[in-house]
């Protein structure tokens, strides 16, 4: 693929309708997650971002299988933290 047809492929990918950045659309993901919310529409458009970005590159990759192993990663609920340090300020 010769570089102006993969800029141009690169600005089709930028002007997508979606204008969230994908850091904020993770972020919201794991909001939703703590709240113990569904993330599916949102990631959603997260894997929709990635899969055409691997497109406008033509990178030969099965990204698909690997959105597919990350997203229920992502849908739990984050643990609380604990902290048994000595030096913890916690009693």
């Amino acid at each position: 693929m010769n570089n102006g047809k993969l800029l141009y492929r690169l600005r089709l990918v930028k002007v997508a309708k979606e204008q969230h950045k994908v850091t904020d659309l993770l972020l919201m993901c794991h909001q939703l997650a703590s709240h113990h919310l569904t993330i599916k529409e949102i990631f959603e458009v997260v894997e929709r971002r990635f899969l055409a970005i691997q497109e406008a590159l033509a990178i030969d990759f099965d990204l698909a299988t690997e959105l597919k192993v990350i997203e229920p990663v992502i849908s739990e609920p984050p643990r609380a933290k604990v902290c048994n340090s000595p030096n913890s300020l916690h009693p």
